[in-house]
């Protein structure tokens, strides 16, 4: 297996419209879940997994970002910045990385937390291929995300919120291994409107493969101010199953 270091790009230039009026005066990576801001803990997931250098892509009231995680040396990382002034989708926010990405990454969406086993694994699969990779899990209501169609451990097709009734419950997990050749893939790919990076991703899989990472962790997603309540929940469920652990002391022991 290969060490070549990897970089971590996290889309956290969301305005986050649907979370309103949360997000009229901070960007929803921002909005608050378990005392901590929402990209905090993706931040954490990402520094657990043991990548250290993360480029962050802010746009929306971005001094809010900047502001709270200044260089990461607070998280042992090390941060840097880039805008995307315009939210134009998925794919155009990560072409703004190219930049300052010239070897293989992990892409992470700013608004989605996970745990840092899948981040170690998904970046395994970008230092080792240059290949394309996606982590996929479960949904109860998969038709409220991108819907991911298997071969194998290849996908097939990536459906965004597709209309009636849908024969899998596998959805796009939002986190993703690539190397800089994506970035042609990503100007190349034929959109309209907005550029979403699933629409380069499905548009790939049949000539050049992508491969799924199936993931049954923890994968806690914000879109609307409901989902506040269930991810705080989780979150704080968490914190205190961990607190109230009974100590304990194992094997043989001499004082």
């Amino acid at each position: 297996m290969s060490d070549e270091p990897v970089t971590a790009v996290i889309l956290a230039a969301g305005e986050g419209q649907r979370l309103e009026p949360l997000t009229n005066r901070r960007p929803k990576p921002m909005v608050p879940v378990a005392n901590r801001p929402l990209l905090e803990h993706v931040v954490e997931a990402v520094a657990a997994a043991g990548v250290d250098r993360i480029v962050l892509v802010v746009g929306y009231r971005q001094e809010r970002i900047r502001n709270h995680f200044g260089d990461g040396d607070d998280w042992d990382v090390t941060i840097e910045y880039v805008e995307q002034p315009t939210q134009l989708g998925t794919g155009h926010a990560v072409l703004q990385a190219e930049p300052v990405v010239d070897g293989p990454f992990v892409v992470l969406n700013g608004d989605r937390i996970v745990d840092p086993a899948i981040v170690s694994r998904v970046r395994d699969l970008a230092r080792d291929d240059e290949s394309p990779a996606m982590a996929v899990t479960t949904a109860e209501h998969p038709r409220e995300y991108g819907v991911v169609h298997l071969d194998g451990d290849r996908v097939t097709e990536i459906e965004e919120k597709p209309e009636g009734t849908v024969e899998t419950n596998l959805i796009n997990a939002g986190v993703y291994a690539f190397s800089p050749i994506v970035f042609d893939a990503i100007r190349e790919t034929h959109a309209t409107g907005e550029l979403a990076i699933t629409t380069t991703l499905t548009e790939r899989a049949t000539t050049e493969g992508l491969t799924a990472v199936r993931y049954d962790g923890r994968w806690l997603d914000v879109s609307n101010l409901w989902d506040l309540l269930t991810v705080n929940a989780a979150l704080i469920g968490e914190s205190e199953r961990t607190a109230t652990s009974d100590p304990g002391v194992g094997g043989s022991v001499a004082v």
